[in-house]
């Protein structure tokens, strides 16, 4: 009879063999991790897979008939795991992470920094740096193997907004920290530089600076924001995408309106509405022009050639205010739409719902004889 032991030392996970020859009626103890027990012509294969180290206990007959028993002793070596997608062990700054250590019977862990317990096979970990955990497993003989686990930090920018949406030319202010530095983050300088312009040279580039930044966007926007340390080493780089929606009319329908008059209109108090647009003739003057030159010839355009251009409004707007703007200006596409969105929202059994129709026509019945005819403003000095 002879024995042959394809390895007697493995990892967590592995199998091994235990090859025997001359023996019949093989019985193993325990039998909970035997994978399997093959019959050859010249051997016999029995292939196990312990989860921990384990002594196994083999019986078979020999060719002279008499019971033989051996044991054999195979020893796993341990392995820690983090419980996570594709047991990375880079996780997000401040997640918290399982991590699991196989083969033995007792377990510590140290040191115990953002551990939950020293003890046990299974521990949480909530890192804010990178660490590097050292585990003392002991297996059921006694012996002591030393495995270790390293924890990174996944280098990530925080932003707030995480995902910024915006109506069109609308004020939006993003701020940035980088939550996984072990850097004050007021020593940390900012980049924002836009993708469409990574190619161009620094002082045409449109490069933003700091740890907030304003803007008004008019379409989508992706930046590239860089942090940089005191000594200007780059800390990490991480991208932000800004969406920017069509701003809805009934949104510009406020948002167009003159802000002095803007409670007198909201509130359809024609009466106030009327004082002061007599008091103040430019202003009306203004808001004529602009619904029967601009948005009339926005309109006819839209269906000609399709073109047109964008214009600045002329008084001090409801948008200017809160969206801390020195001007307003819409789009040609804004200009048609608008002038759509008016006719369509005007006075419907005594209610006028567009905002700017209610602020027209309370113009028309000052300054128009009868329709589509406008008296000449004079200032009344």
């Amino acid at each position: 009879m002879s024995i042959l032991i394809t390895n007697s030392n493995i990892t967590y996970g592995q199998s091994t063999s235990i090859i025997l020859q001359d023996l019949t009626n093989i019985v193993v103890t325990p039998m909970d991790s035997v994978a399997s027990i093959v019959y050859n012509i010249n051997a016999i294969i029995i292939t196990v897979v312990p989860t921990i180290s384990t002594l196994y206990t083999i019986y078979g007959i020999d060719a002279l008939s008499n019971v033989v028993e051996f044991n054999e002793t195979i020893y796993v070596l341990p392995i820690v795991l983090a419980q996570t997608e594709n047991n990375s062990t880079i996780i997000p700054f401040g997640t918290p992470v399982t991590l699991i250590a196989y083969a033995g019977s007792s377990y510590l862990w140290y040191p115990e920094t953002y551990l939950n317990t020293t003890t046990g096979s299974t521990v949480v970990c909530t890192p804010l740096d990178e660490i590097t955990y050292t585990v003392q497993i002991t297996d059921p003989f006694g012996n002591i193997n030393i495995t270790y686990i390293t924890i990174s930090i996944m280098k990530e920018l925080q932003f707030t907004p995480s995902n910024p949406t915006v109506y069109q030319s609308n004020l939006l202010n993003i701020s940035v920290n980088d939550i996984s530095s072990n850097v004050d983050n007021n020593l940390i300088t900012y980049t924002w530089t836009p993708t469409t312009s990574k190619y161009l040279p620094e002082y045409c580039a449109n490069i933003k600076y700091g740890n907030t930044i304003r803007l008004h966007p008019e379409k989508n926007l992706e930046f590239i924001v860089d942090a940089y340390d005191s000594n200007n080493t780059l800390l990490i780089s991480s991208p932000i995408k800004i969406q920017v929606i069509e701003k809805p009319m009934n949104i510009l329908d406020f948002d167009i309106l003159p802000y002095r008059l803007s409670t007198y209109i909201l509130e359809r108090n024609l009466i106030k509405l009327r004082e002061e647009l007599i008091k103040d003739l430019v202003l009306s003057q203004k808001i004529i022009n602009f619904y029967y030159t601009t948005l009339q010839t926005a309109y006819r355009m839209e269906w000609t050639d399709k073109n047109g251009m964008p214009f600045k409004i002329k008084w001090l707007t409801n948008y200017q205010i809160y969206n801390d703007s020195s001007e307003m200006v819409i789009s040609f596409k804004q200009e048609w739409k608008f002038f759509k969105y008016i006719n369509n929202n005007q006075t419907r059994q005594n209610y006028t719902k567009s905002n700017f129709a209610f602020l027209l026509n309370t113009v028309n019945s000052i300054y128009l004889e009868h329709p589509q005819k406008i008296y000449l403003i004079q200032e009344n000095r």
